[in-house]
C-alpha cells in the first residue's frame, strides 16, 4: 500500500462554497481515495487559512512550514507528499509576490529533500497548483484579497512548474479542471469530482514511471 499525504488549506479540508464542510465521500482526497483503491491510502491533511511559510497576523497557526515537520513525523512511512498551497499567500495584507510565494513553496520541498526519516526512505514530491479566484471574491465580507491577489492565484502555475522540475517532482494544475463555486474561492462538489478524476491518473502514471524523483 502507499501512503500519499494530501497537505492543504481549505480546498483540501473541503469547504463548501455554499456553507459547511464537503462529506468525506465528496472531497477530492475522499474520491481520490475511491479511485486509487486499496493499494493507496490518501491522508488528508487539510487546514482552514494554511500558508506556505507565512505567519498570519489575523489567523494564526496557519503556517505551512511550521506544521509540515510534524506531519512528516506523524506518517511516516510516507511514499509521496503532495503540496497544494498558495491561495492564502495570496491576501492582501501578506503584500507578497506570486514569485515569492514559490518561494515559500520551494521552502517546503526542501524540508521534505533534507528531513531526516530514520530508517524509511524519503517521500516522493507532487505539487498542485491552486484553483484560481473568481472576481466575487473582492465582494466576500471581510475579504482579505483584492484584485492582484486575484492575479497572483493565476501566475502560481507558471512558477510551480519550474519548482517541481528542480526536484524532479510531479506536477499538475488544478485550474485545469477545477474552479471556484458560489463564494469565488472554494470548490463546489464538481470541481473535487474533477479534480479527483485527474489526479488519480496523474498520481497512477507518476508510480509507473521508472525515472520518477531522479536527479
Amino acid at each position: 500500500m502507499k501512503t500519499i499525504v494530501c497537505f492543504g488549506d481549505s480546498n483540501t479540508f473541503g469547504v463548501n462554497p455554499d456553507g459547511g464542510r464537503h462529506s468525506r465521500k465528496t472531497r477530492w482526497t475522499g474520491r481520490l481515495q475511491e479511485l486509487l483503491g486499496e493499494d493507496y491510502y490518501i491522508v488528508e491533511e487539510g487546514l482552514n487559512g494554511r500558508t506556505t511559510v507565512f505567519e498570519d497576523p489575523l489567523q494564526p497557526y496557519r503556517n505551512g512550514a511550521e506544521a509540515l515537520p510534524y506531519v512528516l513525523q506523524t506518517h511516516k512511512p510516507i511514499d509521496l507528499i503532495l503540496i497544494m498551497l498558495g491561495t492564502n499567500d495570496c491576501k492582501a495584507h501578506f503584500g507578497v509576490s506570486a514569485k515569492t510565494i514559490s518561494r515559500g513553496l520551494d521552502r517546503l520541498c526542501r524540508m521534505i529533500v533534507h528531513f531526516d526519516f530514520g530508517e524509511f526512505k524519503t517521500p516522493e514530491i507532487f505539487i498542485v497548483s491552486p484553483i484560481h479566484m473568481a472576481q466575487g471574491v473582492l465582494k466576500r465580507e471581510a475579504s482579505d484579497f483584492d484584485p492582484a491577489s486575484i492575479d497572483k492565484a493565476e501566475q502560481l502555475a507558471g512558477y510551480y512548474r519550474g519548482i517541481a522540475e528542480t526536484y524532479h517532482a510531479g506536477f499538475f494544475d488544478a485550474a485545469s479542471v477545477a474552479e471556484p463555486g458560489s463564494d469565488a474561492l472554494h470548490m463546489a462538489a464538481e470541481s473535487h469530482e474533477a479534480l479527483a478524476n485527474a489526479l488519480a491518473d496523474e498520481l497512477k502514471d507518476w508510480f509507473l514511471r521508472p525515472d520518477k524523483g531522479e536527479a
